[in-house]
């Protein structure tokens, strides 16, 4: 009604964020695009328009130069509102990032929920920043708000509530390059040797003399790595 403000009036002179804008409706963005070109909003039942005066910035997920090419978004409204674009990395390639938004999330926890969690401990970082997160950042607030649920009043995070309240999204399926990105040289090529010994013993039923053949190393040679990266007691699970 024209009493009620609307999101454009809200925002006065400020800023209205805009989030998954590819989501909008081809009748909402015919609508979007005359405000942005009118700068003026009619709320309902108003017989009058009203100009607004807020910073529109506006997000999505999806290529949205694609759509509007392929006709599925307004050529128009993209235009209008790639100005100024910033393209953000998904969060695998900006793990620097994780720390400062999980400790940023713990104190939403702490004060939506009436939680006191003090932080989180380094093996829960160490975990996290292993997660590969297709869900980028929401899925590592979600994370933090249903692991927070399980630490003591006054404790910290730990990698073992992340392993409670781990999703099937949320799984160490990383491309060598995304997993190898945090480590030390001497870590890389212990964890790339290790995944490389355990894909192989795998391949050959688990028989060390023909996996030690088949990556062309002595069978003592073979031993001494397997030893060194605790992969003597493999077997074929029954």
């Amino acid at each position: 009604y024209e009493d009620h403000e609307g999101v454009f009036a809200q925002a006065g002179s400020g800023t209205l964020f805009l989030d998954e804008i590819g989501e909008l409706s081809q009748n909402l963005q015919v609508r979007l695009l005359r405000v942005l070109q009118n700068k003026t909003i009619r709320p309902l039942g108003a017989d009058r328009d009203y100009r607004i005066n807020c910073r529109i910035v506006v997000a999505s997920n999806q290529d949205l130069e694609k759509k509007a090419k392929n006709g599925t978004f307004r050529a128009d409204l993209y235009y209008r509102i790639s100005q100024m674009t910033i393209q953000i990395p998904p969060l695998r390639k900006r793990r620097e990032d994780i720390h400062p938004l999980t400790l940023y999330f713990i104190r939403e926890v702490n004060r939506n929920e009436g939680l006191f969690v003090r932080g989180i401990t380094a093996d829960g970082i160490k975990w996290l920043k292993k997660q590969t997160f297709k869900g980028n950042i929401r899925e590592l607030r979600h994370l933090i708000e249903r692991s927070c649920l399980d630490v003591e009043k006054g404790g910290y995070l730990k990698a073992e509530h992340f392993h409670n309240n781990n999703s099937v999204s949320v799984k160490q399926e990383e491309t060598i390059e995304d997993s190898l990105e945090f480590l030390t040289y001497k870590e890389a090529v212990e964890s790339f040797e290790k995944k490389l010994i355990i894909q192989r013993l795998q391949k050959y039923n688990y028989c060390k003399s023909e996996t030690a053949k088949s990556l062309q190393l002595a069978s003592r040679t073979f031993y001494d790595r397997c030893k060194k990266l605790n992969l003597l007691k493999m077997e074929k699970k029954s």
